[in-house]
């Protein structure tokens, strides 16, 4: 690593811990330090304090909350290999976004675009809407039995008290609204389970977990984690289907747009009911579920595409350029107009961070795919 990198990572760390660093460069440190423990080219330029203090202040983070099975293949290594964590830049074994040149498409277009301006918010039953972006640290509200909390790393965490809710025999739902343009939200429910959400996406689910733990996802993607209970069973309800934990860590992509509900399995093991259709999945599975009919297909798969963005990360493995602009058009809440149809058909391999600006991502599918971009406000143009 040149000493300039080392040095500017160094300086990075002592913001972060020191309290002064942008929002940018807090995120940063959240999203790839297990990237810097890892790997010792970045590791060794911490002392042991500075090392304990991240793992300390991360302890609640997203990257130890959510633990890749050892059967699924991991993406640190492909993010290692990247030329520069600190400018952003993701390496894939298709594509390779480099640093210099990559201001053309911005340059020649009026507008840039910039992943998680939007506001998620947090619809609660007592009718208070909470923008979670600008929900200070600490304390956000008190509801009843429970007590929602925001941490620095931005998590909600959702405390409640069991036998507040058993003696009310009151269910009271919260939604959470997170739409296209937004970040990703990790929740901490009140059962212990944990969720992340992603953009465009809307879930009600109740404020305190203990008996009722049901969550309905009207439209969009999660991933959860959750703490299993055979007494009273964790279960998530999207688009005709339920889904029951039976110890679990599973994905679920359920868009309007998508002609298929998607679930995969990477730890534990699901039930999903359709209908009259009942399938049972094991890790490593997926099950790809048109909306309009209640076939199931299961096949066994390589889940870390299905839970890049988990990392902040776009993957795209055989993926056709109509399925990956759809992804693009969720993240940074644009329109896309392709001037041939038949561009969407083409194939694209690689991967990229989602934080970065809408640009530098059309750069690298221009470089990868051999099409052009227009960008014109919320509006991109995939160009004959």
């Amino acid at each position: 690593m040149p000493d300039q990198k080392k040095e500017e990572f160094k300086r990075l760390v002592d913001k972060y811990l020191n309290g002064t660093a942008t929002n940018a460069e807090h995120e940063a440190i959240d999203r790839y330090f297990l990237l810097f423990v890892e790997e010792p080219e970045y590791s060794r330029l911490l002392n042991k304090n500075q090392l304990a203090a991240l793992e300390q202040r991360l302890e609640i983070g997203l990257f130890n909350k959510i633990k890749t099975p050892v059967k699924v293949k991991r993406l640190w290594p492909r993010i290692a290999a990247a030329a520069s964590i600190i400018l952003g830049l993701f390496t894939s074994g298709y594509f390779i976004l480099h640093n210099r040149g990559i201001q053309q498409l911005a340059q020649t277009n009026k507008y840039d675009l910039a992943p998680g301006n939007k506001n998620a918010v947090l619809k609660t039953g007592s009718g208070r809407s909470i923008i979670l972006s600008n929900a200070v640290t600490g304390t956000i509200a008190h509801l009843g039995g429970v007590m929602i909390s925001k941490t620095g790393s931005g998590v909600i965490t959702f405390t409640g008290n069991k036998s507040a809710l058993l003696n009310s025999g009151k269910i009271v739902y919260d939604t959470l609204i997170n739409p296209a343009g937004s970040k990703i939200y990790h929740l901490n429910l009140s059962d212990g389970s944990t969720l992340l959400v992603n953009a465009a996406t809307k879930l009600y689910f109740p404020e305190n977990f203990s008996h009722n733990r049901k969550i309905t996802i009207i439209n969009g993607e999660a991933f959860f984690k959750v703490v299993h209970n055979s007494k009273y069973p964790f279960s998530v309800l999207v688009k005709g289907q339920t889904i029951t934990d039976l110890g679990t860590h599973f994905n679920v992509c359920a868009y309007d747009n998508e002609p298929n509900s998607v679930v995969t399995l990477l730890e534990g093991g699901i039930r999903l009911n359709k209908g009259t259709k009942e399938v049972n999945l094991i890790p490593g599975q997926q099950a790809v579920i048109p909306v309009h009919s209640t076939l199931i297909d299961v096949e066994s798969v390589d889940t870390e595409d299905a839970v890049a963005w988990t990392t902040g990360n776009f993957m795209f493995d055989g993926d056709n350029l109509g399925e990956v602009m759809k992804k693009l058009a969720r993240w940074y809440d644009v329109v896309v107009v392709f001037e041939d149809s038949n561009q969407a058909n083409q194939v694209i391999g690689g991967g990229i961070t989602m934080y970065t600006n809408m640009s530098k991502v059309l750069e690298a599918l221009q470089k990868a795919s051999n099409v052009h971009f227009k960008i014109d406000g919320r509006k991109i143009t995939v160009l004959k």
